[in-house]
């Protein structure tokens, strides 16, 4: 027989459970207030339920008024007067996103000057799409922005970027990442504008761009204009990591008029002009990257006595392309890099900007393989100083220049330059002949190893400016630093 505090107790129970069973079926009616679905077959008049979707991007998103999730079933849009506009964002704590149902895959085709999406406002994120058409994916002055996993091919209009996110106010946090671009009529990846402190903390990872400044395939070396495969301009603290950039007619990875732009562990081969550029870059680096060509014609650039592959890493303050005088370059560190079968291993250069000059920049333990022209080229304006080149390994064709240009302003000290001319004469701690690399050839930095037995090994100067190796191997293992992008056991 039960008592009535037993009884009470099982009432007790019953009600939590009921209550429990309450939150749990109301849970998803919550959930389903901040999911909006779009279709093939919606309405904008409609709900947006799964059943009852929308037809646009743009009411979806409008229609949420705040964070939550769009979910654009597969199937072909459409997107022309402004349907595939985002004016509604999140938040800190709730974001909107905006993505392809999971299983599915939704392909948006631009027309008439539209994006695919375009974001207009802050923390938004953008994923699993596949865009062609007139224009790409385009951010407008919004905050916050992650841009992930779409695939933007055949853009159309004429001097349009794949993926761009910039605005004529200053833009933050924006991360652009494992997106694939291919033939876009510019620049295929870009974050920032034209001038200097256009956006702060901008990142663009495990992308692959190939194609992309296609507009300009056909167009004479002197006419210029082009732009690159992906590119930081005008920002401060950009993070440019583990991209693969191919097949570029323009150039191929480029800080410019940036600060603190950091170029880590990315692979570009063949470019129309350079494949790693930091034009009027300022504090940034450049590290673990694999640089090369195929000796594809149609990639050669002409200087006028004939075509010529790219060059592997350039700094430069090239003026006129921005609002402003041209910028000493200062402050910059170019280490552990590879380059192979390229014009210039790695190059300064002034263009049309007079005495501007670079300062504090340092080139250390990078390996130059197949250099056609030089392994090293300097300009040296009298506002040069306080410049490092140590540690390099520099094997240039037969017949080339190993180092070209004055070195005022310049240190050089403990590289190895395996043969060609070295002008100025061989400094402390240089050494000549042919290092022994484990493999020397093919597409793998790692091919460029040095054997125990090599020259070069054990052979550089200790400093702080290079710890590691390409492969974040501390350096050094033995009594002193080996020379070039590795380090042996």
């Amino acid at each position: 027989m039960h008592t009535f505090r037993t009884i009470t107790k099982l009432v007790a129970a019953l009600c939590a459970v009921f209550l429990v069973g309450s939150v749990l079926v109301s849970a998803p009616a919550g959930a389903q207030r901040n999911t909006i679905y779009v279709a093939t077959n919606g309405n904008d008049a409609n709900s947006g339920s799964k059943g009852n979707p929308k037809a646009t991007i743009a009411a979806a998103a409008r229609s949420l008024n705040g964070g939550g999730t769009v979910y654009v079933r597969g199937g072909s849009y459409t997107i022309s007067n402004g349907s595939g506009a985002i004016t509604s964002g999140g938040s800190k704590g709730d974001r909107l996103v905006v993505r392809s149902q999971p299983g599915e895959r939704a392909r948006l085709t631009s027309i008439n000057g539209n994006y695919c999406l375009q974001i207009l406002a802050d923390y938004v994120t953008v994923r699993n799409f596949d865009c062609t058409g007139a224009k790409g994916i385009g951010s407008w002055n919004a905050n916050n922005v992650v841009i992930r996993n779409n695939y933007v091919h055949n853009i159309t209009d004429s001097r349009t970027q794949g993926i761009l996110a910039s605005g004529d106010q200053h833009i933050r946090n924006i991360k652009i990442n494992k997106n694939r671009v291919y033939r876009v009529p510019h620049t295929g990846i870009a974050i920032g504008s034209t001038r200097a402190g256009a956006g702060t903390n901008v990142e663009m990872k495990k992308n692959t761009v190939i194609e992309s400044n296609y507009e300009f395939r056909n167009t004479p070396a002197s006419a210029g204009g082009w732009g690159s495969g992906i590119s930081a301009v005008g920002v401060n603290d950009a993070l440019i990591k583990g991209n693969k950039v191919r097949r570029t007619y323009g150039e191929g990875i480029n800080c410019a008029l940036s600060n603190n732009c950091r170029v880590k562990g990315n692979v570009g081969v063949d470019a129309y002009g350079t494949i790693f550029y930091g034009d009027n870059a300022t504090n940034s680096l450049w590290e673990d990257n694999m640089a090369r060509t195929t000796d594809d014609p149609r990639f050669f650039r002409d200087y006028g006595f004939g075509g010529i592959e790219a060059a592997g890493y350039v700094i430069a303050n090239e003026a006129g392309w921005f609002s402003g005088a041209g910028r000493a370059v200062s402050g910059n560190v170019f280490r552990n890099n590879v380059a192979v079968n390229v014009q210039v291993g790695w190059r300064f250069g002034e263009y049309g900007n007079g005495n501007a000059g670079m300062t504090d920049t340092i080139v250390a333990n990078n390996t130059f393989v197949g250099t056609s022209i030089c392994g090293i080229r300097l300009h040296s304006p009298s506002t040069n100083a306080n410049n490092q080149v140590i540690n390099n390994v520099v094997v240039p064709d037969a017949g080339s220049y190993a180092l070209c240009g004055d070195d005022y302003g310049t240190t050089l000290r403990h590289n190895l330059w395996a043969r060609g001319t070295v002008e100025g004469g061989l400094n402390p701690g240089d050494m000549r002949g042919m290092p022994t690399f484990t493999v020397g050839s093919g597409n793998k930095a790692k091919n460029y190893r040095l054997k125990a037995n090599s020259r070069g090994v054990n052979d550089g100067v200790n400093t702080g400016y290079v710890t590691d190796d390409l492969t974040g191997k501390k350096r050094p293992k033995g009594g002193k630093q080996d020379m070039g992008a590795f380090e042996r056991k």
